[in-house]
């Protein structure tokens, strides 16, 4: 019963932060300027515009605020390629977005789920909603960057993990969990 109602909150989880999908449009009177909206659910939302160099254009912090809106005027911008990454918790999504001579327009949009990992006296808890069952690598190093745990976890779409660590050795631990080229981090200190 405990395992099944981790499953439908990390469900209900999921599906919050998966409402947030935000809503990206070209503004139709001004063909260089792009219309911007999320539903943050007073999540910490980080919003960021990068050029093809991968130069910061735009960065804003959105924190308790249940929406966001804003108006992107790129018309003083170069023409080329440019990436709107926009980040919580629970995922990130990037646009890619390209700007010719007379317009600006959406060529792509990708979307990649985190895991949540959670540390509370002395366990870490990881749960995540693998929806394109990608292979999963779960590490956990110790200070001095030794393995101390390793595990693959092969096309599931559920997954969910917890260590205790209260009879562990006084260290600091790091727990990683890898999806592809993406790596999430949490420190936790065992005294």
């Amino acid at each position: 019963m405990k395992k099944l109602t981790l499953v439908i909150a990390l469900m209900f989880v999921a599906v919050i932060g998966l409402a947030a999908t935000p809503n990206l449009n070209v503004t139709p009177d001004q063909p260089k300027s792009l219309n911007f909206s999320i539903e943050t659910y007073e999540q910490e939302t980080a919003i960021r515009l990068f050029d093809e160099q991968g130069n910061l254009i735009f960065s804003e912090y959105v924190t308790d605020q249940k929406s966001y809106s804003k108006r992107f005027d790129l018309s003083k911008l170069e023409k080329g390629f440019f990436l709107l990454k926009v980040e919580n918790s629970l995922k990130e999504i990037i646009y890619t977005i390209e700007m010719n001579k007379l317009e600006v327009s959406i060529k792509d949009m990708n979307e990649i789920l985190k895991p949540t990992i959670i540390t509370e006296d002395n366990k870490v808890k990881i749960n995540f909603l693998n929806l394109a069952q990608e292979n999963v690598v779960i590490k956990i190093l110790d200070s001095n960057d030794r393995t101390v745990f390793e595990e693959v976890i092969e096309k599931t779409m559920v997954i969910e993990k917890a260590f205790n660590f209260e009879k562990a050795y006084k260290n600091n631990y790091m727990v990683m969990v890898k999806v592809n080229a993406n790596s999430y981090y949490q420190p936790i200190t065992v005294k």
